[in-house]
């Protein structure tokens, strides 16, 4: 980070470099021999760079046009193709006085690009996504109010441009204690190997095409708030209608049992909950939640997707320098797309919910260098979230950390 006096600066640079085999997959059952060249067939390696650069104004005058920008470069590839995408995000925003019965009142314009090549041995076509939003932000006493539209542009082979509202309210029910808040928006996003890839290691290499998810209508609304300093909470309700809305599916044209992509139009209502207790200086515990429902288009079930999910995170500091953590988090039964050769057609396999817990220690022994141990799945269950891919049952990862 630089700091000009008037503007902040920073800039990052990020490498990453993950390997794992397709294991999800019995070698018998495709005459397969276990040798050094199958082990080489089913290895995947993905390495990612990012680079990253920021600039925001820091004025102390109202009446300036504060501004910033933000842009990102990633490369991500393996043996068989290469993924690189742009974006770039930009606000100004600006005090106004349309009425003296308000006491902040703001005009604000962001813009956003977002650019997708994928140029070696792929089907893919380069996309884009660019859009621009408009708003007018309120505060008067406990009310803040933003009112805007976002316009944006989806282009591929073909080009799009949709508009959705921009409506964010919230009530500070008690002064930074208690609020209510919500929002109706909706926007596009386009799927990308990367997010896919980091949600679902397991995907095919290459896929034919990756389509555009439109939220057409995204409302939710809460409670949050901070009590006594120690303990801090959101309760969310959310309700999203969605257009090709991906979802993963086991390739049976694979030989490795790899994971594809399939789309439908879904209308999802949720809940989501977090609580945080900061009981001392050296204990801290973090619980989740989330309940989500799905109502389908054409598809049967949300494959590989729980309806239940949650996590308990509790993090202590046994001496100076030395943290504990452990961790459970648990999900409910979830469903895959199986083709089944009998009857020539897909069924639903139900995938057992499961719950698991795990325990790490940090040794901290600067601020730029330490060093941890990680002690996972210490029940030892089998137990699978993506289908025929059973998790490692209890396993141990140590290393070492060092931040410049």
């Amino acid at each position: 980070m630089y700091y000009t006096g008037s503007h902040i600066l920073n800039a990052g640079f990020l490498y990453k470099r993950n390997a794992f085999h397709y294991y999800g997959f019995k070698p018998a059952e495709f005459n397969l021999p276990v040798n050094d060249s199958l082990k080489k067939a089913t290895l995947q390696k993905y390495q990612t760079l990012d680079v990253t650069a920021s600039v925001k104004s820091d004025y102390n005058e109202k009446d300036k046009w504060h501004h910033g920008a933000d842009f990102n470069f990633y490369n991500l590839k393996n043996s068989q193709i290469v993924e690189n995408a742009l974006s770039f995000n930009a606000f100004v925003k600006k005090d106004i006085n349309i009425t003296r019965k308000i006491e902040d009142e703001k005009i604000i314009l962001e813009a956003q690009a977002k650019y997708y090549n994928n140029p070696v041995f792929s089907k893919l076509k380069d996309a884009g996504l660019y859009s621009i939003k408009p708003q007018l932000s309120f505060l008067m006493n406990q009310y803040a109010l933003n009112l805007g539209l976002n316009a944006t542009v989806q282009s591929d082979d073909m080009g799009y441009i949709f508009f959705f509202p921009v409506l964010e309210g919230k009530i500070a029910i008690a002064q930074n204690v208690l609020s209510l808040y919500g929002s109706f928006t909706g926007n596009v996003e386009r799927n990308n190997i990367r997010t896919l890839f980091e949600e679902n290691p397991f995907i095919i290499a290459n896929f034919d095409s990756l389509q555009f998810t439109k939220n057409k209508v995204v409302f939710s609304g809460g409670i949050k708030g901070n009590i006594a300093s120690a303990l801090s909470f959101n309760i969310c309700g959310r309700f999203i209608e969605s257009e090709n809305m991906p979802f993963f599916i086991n390739d049976t044209g694979s030989t490795f049992n790899q994971f594809n992509l399939i789309y439908d139009d879904v209308t999802t209502t949720g809940v989501y909950a977090d609580f945080s207790f900061q009981a001392s200086e050296k204990f801290m515990f973090m619980l989740k939640g989330a309940f989500n429902h799905y109502v389908m288009g054409t598809e049967a079930q949300p494959w590989h997707k729980p309806q239940i999910s949650g996590s308990l995170l509790v993090t202590y500091c046994l001496v100076d320098k030395i943290n504990i953590k452990s961790e459970i988090f648990a999900q409910d039964n979830s469903f895959a797309k199986v083709y089944n050769i009998s009857s020539s057609a897909f069924e639903a396999k139900t995938i057992n919910g499961f719950a698991d817990i795990n325990i790490g220690l940090e040794y901290l022994y600067n601020k730029k260098i330490s060093a941890f141990l990680n002690f996972n799945n210490i029940a030892g269950q089998r137990y699978y979230q993506w289908y025929n891919y059973p998790s490692q049952r209890f396993h141990v990862l140590g290393g070492l950390t060092y931040a410049f």
